[in-house]
């Protein structure tokens, strides 16, 4: 198949790039709530236990959205779904910074999650439909892009916070911002029809529920540098917001370079390889820096992890979005559905173990979780 039909490779080709800065918006919007955690942890006082509990609250969004923007993508399309979650998103990384008490901070995260996962589920949809137009693997540059709003928005965030803006100041503003440049990128987002009608979300079966699962322990991971990265290096070398803020950007750095050139190794190795070679680098990333003597070697090790985690979704996604057995909204939502069950059981089961052990404790959950993706990535070529 050629990359692109000339009668449709400008269309093809703009939407690429409109979708490219949809998964940067999402990154900067997920990430720049990182450098807030310890704040709102802080100000409202809350024990490990509790941070996980109130944490808890983006995953059940998540995953009660998930399933409803598959019916969503199957009766109005994709693009018109994204158009609605992106504002959405953007909007509610406000509130969990501004809320008052834990039940307004549990709320605010459940919208923030919701809004998270439809943009998700519309976004991936319109990434597989873009793949398949080029004919070749490009889904990890649409990750790359969500990996280097990750990094922007964590180390940006954080500098600024160094620097004495108010948390309500740096949400606002960057709300704001975002609702601006989110415009040009979903007027060239791909125009497509929804899919036949049938059962609007169903569990996967066979493979693709393993496919499913390996997101599962995957998004454990990604969850747990999300929520706890900056809470660890607080704690392990007692730094203020901005400093705790580098472990993230480190990891979102190494995570967007292994993704821009991540569709190259895929195409050479294969997804199964590719997948094992990736949790590889993620275990050994979270055993050096659970083990680090000192910050500058704990960001060492949050870039090997990075590293390691850059690939995997990518993977798992475009392995779904090509299920021989599930169309393609419904695949995607179900295994992005499994997938952030991780972050469903991550946030509250750090917290608790932290709370009865230690962090560093809680955190080598991790390496076990990567370890599990070695073992069982085969079920990816069987999907």
């Amino acid at each position: 198949m050629s990359e692109l039909a000339d009668s449709s490779s400008r269309e093809v080709r703009l939407a690429r790039l409109g979708v490219l800065g949809l998964f940067l918006i999402n990154g900067l919007v997920t990430a720049s709530l990182v450098p807030h955690i310890p704040l709102f942890q802080a100000r409202l006082d809350l024990t490990p236990g509790w941070l996980g509990i109130a944490l808890l609250g983006v995953a059940i969004g998540a995953i009660v959205s998930m399933p409803l923007t598959a019916q969503f993508i199957e009766r109005y399309t994709s693009r018109t779904v994204v158009m609605v979650a992106t504002p959405i998103y953007c909007l509610a990384l406000i509130g969990p910074i501004v809320a008052p008490s834990l039940p307004i901070l549990f709320a605010a995260l459940v919208l923030f999650g919701l809004g998270n996962g439809s943009m998700d589920v519309a976004m991936n949809a319109q990434a597989v439909d873009i793949e398949k137009r080029y004919g070749r693997p490009i889904m990890s540059s649409f990750h790359g892009f969500f990996s280097l709003g990750g990094l922007v928005g964590a180390g940006g965030g954080g500098l600024l916070l160094e620097m004495g803006l108010a948390p309500w100041a740096h949400v606002s503003l960057l709300a704001a911002v975002l609702l601006v440049a989110c415009v040009p990128a979903l007027r060239v987002a791909l125009h497509g029809q929804g899919e036949a009608s049938g059962p609007q979300f169903v569990l996967p079966r066979g493979a693709l529920l393993g496919v499913g699962v390996l997101a599962l322990f995957t998004l454990f991971c990604e969850g747990a540098m999300n929520d706890w990265s900056a809470i660890y290096l607080r704690d392990a070398f007692s730094l203020g917001p901005g400093l705790a803020a580098m472990g993230y950007a480190s990891f979102s750095l190494t995570m967007t370079l292994g993704r821009l050139f991540g569709d190259r190794v895929v195409a050479r190795v294969g997804r199964v390889l590719a997948a094992r070679l990736s949790a590889a680098l993620a275990a050994s990333g979270m055993t050096l820096t659970l083990l680090a003597p000192s910050f500058g070697v704990a960001l060492v090790g949050f870039g090997i992890i990075g590293l390691g985690l850059a690939n995997m979704i990518p993977i798992l996604f475009s392995a779904a979005g090509n299920s021989r057995t599930m169309r393609r909204g419904p695949a995607i939502a179900a295994v992005a559905t499994l997938g952030y069950a991780g972050l469903l059981t991550g946030p509250p089961l750090i917290g608790f173990v932290a709370q009865l052990t230690s962090l560093t404790t809680a955190l080598a959950m991790l390496i076990v979780a990567m370890l599990s993706v070695i073992a069982f990535a085969s079920i990816i070529r069987r999907a």
